[in-house]
């Protein structure tokens, strides 16, 4: 890394990278509005019992140990400045008559003012910067001066010459990735300052550990290693400790007006509290700490405030450069740790480097064929007496009541119980998809503009096919589906052949290669994909081949084969964080050493335990450690594979990472990571077919379930892969997920790779759209069956899963421990332990709007009318939607606790399409775009600082989907620190989850109901008083109809009931009413 030298921040080399003789102070740049700090005099900070400046409305970032805070120390004026923050036009004013008017020195504050000494001394940064714009201005005056020259042509005209244009820069286009890899907490302790009189000390900034000077490089190469770890700092003392959570966003973006080796460093508080930035280190891999920022207590930054600087980096195509910055949280006192965040810096490769090779070859798939049996069977809808029916048909009915019973599945009927379920599913669909064929149907055509990340937009030709056009409600048809239309022109019939771009409540938009003449159209077909069945098929049939009762039913006799690998038995952790967690050491540990081996290893990670983190750490640790292994990593959907894809560019180079992707997923190419597509078939934005050379150069292959049947079509080289991961197996179905194991796992009769299932099975399932088939084992996953087995059964005595086969993660990292104890009890049988920061989980607790202070769960109990859009099944509630939008303008116009909350901070989720659609209109027309509004399958892997759910169903004693436990687990672990939940009490509880929740919020005094909320103010919601009521007790019914909706619905599901409200005299309750306050 090169230094600049002079201001701007930047140290000379020749200067000792710990020496801090001349310590930068901020002076203020009023031309470009950023913030450089200066080389000054040192600054001896005086050390005062006083109290912080932070803002009173900051929740504290609280310490996991009990010690008390030392007294604050007081910062001179001079060497305290403040960061600008990143907030609207609207707020900038205010921010900054706040920040610049001079407090007044008799209160209790850090004085927050701006340094305002001016010297002669200006950084070369600036100059430069000066000296070209004054360059410029004094060219451009000189084009000025000097009379144009005229030119005649032939024809005797004048031409004007053409200006002449300015020497610009040779500017090299590069970028930076910059990715956190770990913060952790750090406690000063003392250390042992003697030291020989010939030779002097000197103190690590990061582990503080007391070096000689002459060894400080030896350090940082030794103890440190190239990349810079920091788990010296968790051994220099027992209270240091990783957290999970981000304090800083840090964004390095390359300076348009410098050479290609100068970046705008961007440091944005993040937290819920005021931070004193105290460093910035960059590590250069080669032993040379340099500071950027090193002037301890001279910076203050409020949540939401930045520090923008400019440096100058070298960075290689291999070299990994550490970021480290320190800060020092605020609140009434400092406190007595210090956060230490450490990014990566590494160079994207802007350009495709993809080596050009024989693409796949793909085999022919085996014929699908639907047994006649089966069609008959669906024709007359399963009914169990026909006078069609013959011995195959009655043989199908007998295998189908067989396959309700869970525990039905053994070795000998695997096989043909998997083939006859999903036979049975695909002639589902195509009797489905056949009922959605529209003769002379009527299209219209429409320009749409596809936005982009980066470049034009494209404009694409729709056409748009109206839901009334249908006799069935084409509830299957989703995005990428095929489309076929028939076209009569002068006596000749053509095919086109397309897709769907988009599903909406008014009708279909599909695309087409060529232009459609929609006046002779005669015909619009959808067909169902078939080639997920026939790859399901051909795993099954690979399956046959190998002893598959080891993998599919082990046993402890089973396992007696052990593997040939080393057994290892030190680890140097990747991530620091691991070393602290126990079950996600021993998972590690015995993943990397196959343990199972030919059984499947089981991940069960329920919700916030660091799943993700752990396979990740896996992947790594093989590559490291089992340099001639290959690994094949699935997940059931793109967006899973592209989450881990990510995370697994973080451990490991991405010239050994490959990510395959299917045809289908060239429609969302702009919205992919470009670090993703550079790895991928899909480097240009365009799909290619992968080379074999792709799948053999890479240590790691990264795809979906189905797309790896892709590998065994290619007929890849035998035992390449020798682990394959199976990611978020339990959302998929069983079949589903034997296609990387038939073929890729195994080999003949042999099976040479270790199967790793990783998932929860207490979460969302497989999608089944056949209800018939829900109640068989089609809709139950390979993790869920096999976790039943008694090889991964958890010991009733000791409360201990064999850690050989299985491990349990246990330590949630993401949720408030009030948000926890229900679904921990419900759910996971009291096995997990909140461990997430109280930074991130504490900062809503007190709110206005809490009933309980202490909890930040709120139940709020409202009626209202389920409605339906016409050609539509799917149910909105405009009362409720209403009452989603009060709780938003709250949060979002006056904050939580005096703590701006962002759009991106908060989630909803309903069950319901239409309320989804409902919600995220309301959204948009207020210009909350960035509020994620989705499904619980949507959210599943996913969380959010604020959830709001809106459940929808209200006067109704049937709860439809609701009633799965699963879902209900997936929407209530989403939260971190606030989760809002609105419905109709009364109704919920006919579901006995549902119930055990309203009871449990009633317990924690959260159950609120009533339209307190609702009012003709609402976009104003300071001149809005509350009366809720609290329902102090346990009783199972609630009071009678208290809103109605105020838009009559063209199709009411449900009449309003007549009910009575209990008296005291009926029903022993309690309510007391309680006057909110409202933040002006």
């Amino acid at each position: 890394m090169d230094n600049d030298s002079g201001g701007s921040g930047f140290w000379h080399h020749n200067t000792a990278p710990w020496e801090n003789n001349e310590p930068s102070s901020p002076v203020s740049d009023s031309s470009s509005g950023k913030w450089f700090p200066k080389t000054v005099q040192s600054v001896e900070l005086l050390i005062e019992t006083e109290k912080s400046s932070t803002d009173e409305d900051v929740t504290p970032m609280q310490t996991n140990n009990n010690d008390e805070s030392p007294d604050l120390p007081i910062l001179p004026a001079d060497c305290i400045m403040t960061s600008k923050i990143d907030s609207p036009p609207a707020c900038r004013e205010k921010i900054r008559s706040d920040q610049i008017v001079p407090k007044s020195p008799d209160i209790e504050h850090i004085q927050t003012r701006m340094f305002n000494q001016q010297t002669a001394n200006e950084g070369r940064a600036e100059k430069n910067r000066n000296n070209r714009s004054l360059a410029y201005a004094k060219a451009r005056a000189e084009l000025k001066k000097k009379p144009p020259k005229k030119c005649r042509t032939r024809n005797g005209k004048t031409n004007k010459p053409k200006k002449a244009h300015l020497k610009k820069y040779d500017k090299v286009d590069i970028v930076l990735d910059v990715k956190r890899i770990t913060t952790l907490i750090r406690f000063v302790s003392e250390q042992n300052q003697s030291s020989s009189e010939c030779e002097l000390r000197r103190t690590c900034p990061l582990c503080t550990t007391s070096i000689l000077e002459s060894a400080i490089r030896e350090h940082f190469v030794n103890c440190h290693g190239a990349k810079f770890s920091l788990e010296p700092l968790l051994t220099a003392d027992i209270r240091n400790h990783v957290i999970s959570r981000e304090v800083l966003q840090v964004k390095l973006k390359q300076d348009p007006h410098r050479n290609g080796s100068y970046f705008l460093l961007t440091v944005t508080n993040i937290a819920a509290v005021t931070i004193l930035l105290k460093s910035i280190y960059v590590f250069d891999g080669i032993g040379t700490l340099s500071p950027i920022f090193s002037a301890e207590g001279v910076l203050r930054m409020k949540p939401g405030f930045f520090y923008e600087d400019e440096l100058q980096l070298q960075v290689s195509d291999e070299c990994v450069q550490s970021l480290l910055v320190t800060v020092n949280p605020i609140d009434e006192l400092r406190a007595t740790y210090d956060v230490v965040e450490q990014y990566h810096i590494k160079k994207v490769c802007t350009k495709c480097t993809r080596i050009a090779g024989t693409p796949l070859k793909l085999a022919n798939l085996p014929h699908y064929r639907i047994p006649t049996s089966i069609r008959t069977l669906h024709e007359n809808n399963y009914k169990l007496q026909n006078a069609a029916y013959g011995p195959a048909e009655y043989d199908v009915l007998r295998r189908l009541n067989e396959a309700k019973n869970p525990s039905s599945l053994n070795r000998d009927n695997y096989a043909k119980q998997l083939n006859m379920l999903n036979r049975i599913e695909v002639e589902h669909l195509r009797c489905e998809y056949n009922s959605y064929s529209i003769e002379r149907p009527k299209l219209q055509r429409i320009k749409k503009v596809k936005k982009r990340k980066d470049g034009p937009h494209d404009v694409q030709i729709l056409y748009v096919l109206s839901m009334n056009q249908f006799e069935n409600r084409p509830m299957l048809i989703s995005e990428d589906q095929i489309v076929e239309v028939d076209v009569m022109n002068d006596d000749k019939l053509t095919q086109y052949t397309g897709t769907v771009e988009c599903v909406e409540p008014s009708g279909i938009l599909f695309l087409l290669d060529d232009t459609l003449p929609i006046e002779n159209v005669i015909r619009i077909r959808f067909s169902p994909n078939n080639s997920t069945f026939q790859l399901e098929q051909q795993a099954l049939d690979r399956l046959a081949e190998c002893q598959k009762e080891k993998i599919l039913f082990p046993t402890r006799g089973d396992s007696a084969q052990r593997d040939t690998m080393d057994e290892i038995t030190s680890f140097q952790w990747i991530n620091i964080g691991i070393s602290t967690n126990e079950e996600q050491m021993v998972a590690v540990r015995n993943i990397v050493n196959r343990t199972s081996f030919p059984a499947p290893y089981v991940l069960f990670g329920p919700p916030g335990t660091g799943k993700s983190s752990t396979l990740v750490e896996v992947i790594g640790q093989i590559y490291k450690l089992h340099p001639e292994a290959n690994m094949l990593v699935v997940a059931p959907s793109n967006f899973a594979a592209n989450e881990i894809t990510s995370r697994i560019l973080n451990v490991v180079p991405e010239k050994h990472v490959f990510r395959y992707f299917s045809r289908s997923s060239i429609r969302t190419v702009n919205d992919i990571d470009e670090n993703i597509l550079q790895i991928s078939n899909m480097a240009d934005k365009k799909y290619d077919l992968p080379y074999y050379q792709d799948i053999y150069l890479a240590r790691i292959v990264v795809t979906t379930l189905a797309t790896a049947g892709r590998l065994v079509q290619a007929n890849i080289r035998a035992k390449h892969f020798r682990y394959v991961i199976v990611d978020e197996c339990g959302s998929a179905k069983e079949i589903s997920s034997l296609v990387p194991i038939g073929g890729l796992a195994t080999c003949g009769d042999e099976i040479h790779a270790s199967i790793v299932l990783a998932g929860d099975p207490k979460q969302l399932g497989p999608v089944i759209q056949h209800n018939y088939l829900k109640q068989t084992n089609h809709n139950v996953s390979l993790l869920e069956r096999i976790m039943k087995l008694d090889l991964y059964e958890m010991n009733r005595t000791t409360k201990e899963y064999n850690n050989r086969y299985i491990t349990q993660l246990r330590d949630n990292f993401r949720s408030h421990s009030m948000l926890l104890n229900f679904p921990n009890k419900t759910f996971y049988a009291g096995q997990l332990r909140a461990k997430a920061s109280p930074e991130l989980t504490n900062w809503a607790l007190g709110w206005h709007r809490l009933p309980n202070p202490k909890c930040p769960l709120i139940f709020h109990s409202i009626f209202g009318n389920m409605q339906q859009h016409e050609n539509s099944t799917s149910l909105f509630n405009v009362v409720e939607g209403e009452l989603v939008l009060c709780y938003l303008t709250d949060i979002l116009h006056h904050g939580i606790n005096g703590r701006q909350v962002r759009q991106c901070d908060i989630g909803l989720i309903s069950p319901y399409a239409s309320q989804i659609l409902h919600l995220r209109t309301l959204c948009i027309a207020r210009g909350w775009e960035d509020i994620e509004i989705g499904s619980a399958e949507q959210y599943q892997g996913r969380e959010k600082a604020i959830i709001i759910m809106s459940t929808v169903r209200s006067r109704s004693k049937h709860l439809g989907f609701l009633t799965n436990a699963k879902r209900l687990n997936v929407t209530i672990t989403r939260a971190r620190a606030l989760m809002i939940i609105i419905g109709d009490g009364y109704t919920l509880q006919n579901d006995a989850n549902w119930k055990a929740l309203v009871n449990y919020c009633r317990q924690q005094k959260a159950f609120v109901y009533g339209k307190s909320l609702l009012s003709s103010a609402t976009p104003n919601l300071a001149h809005v008083k509350d009366d809720l009521i609290v329902l102090t007790d346990k009783s199972d019914e609630t009071p009678a109809n208290t809103v109605a909706s105020k838009i009559t619905p063209k199709a009411e599901i449900n009449p309003k009931p007549n009910r009575e409200i209990p008296g005291k005299d009926k029903k022993q309750w309690q309510a007391r009413r309680i006057s909110t306050r409202v933040r002006t």
